[in-house]
Order: C-alpha cells, then sequence, then structure tokens
C-alpha cells in the first residue's frame, strides 16, 4: 500500500500544512482531494491516516484522525538485515537502493573495493548520498516499508572489518554472509540460518561487476563472513542484491515449514 512519509520537520501536530515534495506526491502521483485518506507514516515509526482538508495551487491541509506504532509481524520483518555493496558501474547503485529499500532492508553500506570502477570523493560522494536517500523515501512511499534504512556514503573495503565488530555489538547473533562466485564449501542459505533467531541480524555482502579479489575473500572469511554460492545463473551485480535478500527473507519467513535432517 502507497503511503507518504512525512516531512522531518513534523513535530506532531494534529492539522498542518504540505508543501513541495510531499504535496506533490499526494496531489500529482497519488492524485488526492478533499475528502481522501492516505496513509502516512512519521520519523518516530508512528503509522498515522491523513485526511486531505482543503488543496490549493502549492499546498494543501491536512489532519491526522489515526496513529498507531507499527510493530514487526513475522520473522523476516523482525530480523535486521543489512546490506553491504560494492559499488557498481554506472546509475546501478540507484536501482539498488530502491529495490532494497522494498524489500526492507534496514541498512546500506556502500563499498570501494577493487574491482569497483567509479571512485567517489568529496562533493560528488555527497551528492550520490543525498540522492539515494530521495530514492530510498521513494520507494517507502512507493512500498509501504515502515523502516526508513539507513545509508552511508561510499567507503573504503577496508571499514567492513570496523562496522561487523560494530555490528555484532547490536546484534550479538547476527550472520554475516557473502555471496560468491565459486562454490567453496558446499553450504546453503538454510545451513547458515538454521539458528536463526527473530532478533538476531544478518548482514549480506555483494560484489561488483568483476566480483571480490582473491584479498576480499581471504578479509570476509577472516573476520566471520560465510560463502554462499547460488547454483543458478551468473547474475548482474544489481540482480544478486536483490535475489540475496530476497532469498534469505523467504528462509526466514519459511523457517517453521522445513527442517533440516539430523
Amino acid at each position: 500500500m502507497r503511503q507518504l512519509i512525512l516531512p522531518d520537520t513534523y513535530q506532531g501536530s494534529s492539522a498542518f500544512t504540505l508543501t513541495g515534495d510531499e504535496f506533490h506526491y499526494l496531489t500529482r502521483v497519488l492524485r488526492l482531494k478533499p475528502g481522501d485518506t492516505v496513509p502516512a507514516l512519521d520519523h518516530q515509526g508512528r503509522n498515522v491516516t491523513l485526511n486531505i482538508e482543503s488543496v490549493v495551487s502549492t499546498s494543501c491541509s491536512v489532519r491526522i484522525s489515526r496513529k498507531a506504532r507499527l510493530e514487526p509481524n513475522d520473522t523476516a520483518d523482525a530480523t535486521h538485515i543489512s546490506l553491504v555493496q560494492c559499488m557498481p558501474k554506472g546509475q546501478k547503485m540507484d536501482l539498488i537502493v530502491r529495490q532494497a529499500t522494498e524489500t526492507g532492508v534496514r541498512e546500506i553500506i556502500p563499498l570501494l573495493s577493487a574491482h569497483t570502477v567509479p571512485v567517489y570523493k568529496g562533493e560528488t560522494a555527497k551528492k550520490k548520498h543525498d540522492r539515494w536517500l530521495r530514492i530510498a523515501k521513494q520507494a517507502m512511499q512507493q512500498s509501504g516499508n515502515i523502516h526508513p534504512p539507513a545509508i552511508s556514503p561510499p567507503q573504503p573495503f577496508k571499514q567492513i572489518d570496523s562496522y561487523w565488530h560494530e555490528y555484532r555489538m547490536r546484534y550479538p547473533g547476527s550472520v554475516g554472509l557473502f555471496f560468491h562466485q565459486n562454490d567453496s564449501t558446499g553450504l546453503g542459505l538454510h545451513s547458515h540460518l538454521q539458528n536463526h533467531d527473530p532478533g538476531d541480524g544478518v548482514v549480506v555482502c555483494i560484489g561488483p561487476e568483476g566480483g571480490f579479489s582473491s584479498a576480499e575473500v581471504k578479509n570476509l572469511l577472516n573476520i566471520g563472513f560465510h560463502p554462499v554460492y547460488i547454483k543458478t545463473n551468473v547474475f548482474r551485480t544489481e540482480t544478486a542484491a536483490l535475489y540475496a535478500v530476497a532469498a534469505i527473507q523467504t528462509v526466514l519467513l519459511e523457517k517453521n515449514l522445513w527442517s533440516v535432517p539430523e
């Protein structure tokens, strides 16, 4: 269900005026008119219902009729999934951010790896980051996702070490996975997630075009990540990210429907 993400300036008033992007989304994208209602999400994670009271040329007046804090309703939604994505070429990261947000990924960490072609620094990196935040907001409004993802600016690959250490401090039972181009262990997702609890986290790392370098694979293994090999076709990096997150969520959603032979 589509929803409106309320601006950060919203202070909790029951009646207020919307302008700019929010006004455009309600009146031009959703084509709402006075008397219509729409679900919305504020920056505190509360789900609200907005009543459109009046519309003029550049603004609309709305009133909140209901507030409720949303809680995770299944194992996949309760699980904190973080996507560590090595930067791809061109505009592919835009698509990855959009799709990851739609699926409910909680954090997106772009990395500059050995096979990363573009180099983002300074103002260019900031512009990219700002664009990803806008894309994530649009994806939340389109998909109804209630969890705004935390998106970091592009970082050197070596930052995966400190990030993984900090992540495991927050989620002690978390699992780190990287989708690899070679089948080195013969173990699949079910094996790595069979003891996963709803409150644990999952960090999934995806390489760029050309995959991970041998040094990066060694680094990931040394800090405790597990390689996962998908026995299907060769994916583009933007496809691999969506496939990986969807596969993890499916395993967690259907965990009670399968069992591992003893």
